[in-house]
């Protein structure tokens, strides 16, 4: 995606950083850490399970229909 949408990279990375910093702001600091430690132990699960790719292939698809409706 870096190298083939560098805008789309550059927009989908600031909103995340942003999404980050307003949960951080609105949650308590041992509540996201909590979180933050449950995402961490489920990666394994989740990479195993290919669920990452999974939805990847579903906006991708998402994005080229409502791109060739327009």
């Amino acid at each position: 995606m870096r190298e083939e949408r560098p805008k789309m990279y550059l927009m989908v990375g600031s909103i995340f950083l942003t999404f980050i910093a307003l949960c951080s702001q609105r949650i308590d600091n041992l509540s996201l850490c909590y979180l933050i430690a449950l995402t961490v132990s489920l990666i394994p699960g989740i990479c195993h399970r290919q669920l990452i790719s999974l939805v990847r292939q579903h906006i991708s698809n998402f994005w080229n229909n409502k791109i060739k409706i327009h």
